[in-house]
């Protein structure tokens, strides 16, 4: 018998979170998917993801991103980013030690 590797979790900032304090939140590098509750150590690595930049009053902004680390363009809306403003990170894909690409869970992130 095999066991299949089951779908990782998106983060931003090394855990699930809804809200964060927006200090925290500017000092994250990236998305990252982790694995809790597996039986074996298997690492994920996010390949690509939509970055949505939503202000209390205004129009979102998509940034479509390349691999786990926030591109120029995300570093820029995130630098905006005031309390009261959210962030999405959606159509999130990780490949883990299996090698199968794998679209996992949107985080949303409200700055406080």
């Amino acid at each position: 018998r095999v066991k299949m590797i089951p779908p990782p979790t998106a983060m931003i900032g090394n855990k699930p979170v809804s809200s964060m304090p927006s200090n925290q939140a500017k000092a994250q590098q990236g998305v990252l998917a982790k694995l809790d509750d597996f039986v074996y150590d298997a690492n994920f690595k996010v390949t690509s993801y939509r970055f949505v930049y939503i202000p209390k009053s205004g129009d979102a902004i998509p940034v479509e991103v390349r691999g786990n680390a926030f591109n120029a363009e995300c570093k820029q809306l995130i630098e905006r980013s005031r309390p009261g403003d959210k962030w999405l990170v959606e159509n999130v894909r990780a490949i883990g030690p299996d090698n199968i690409p794998r679209t996992i869970n949107s985080v949303s992130l409200t700055l406080n």
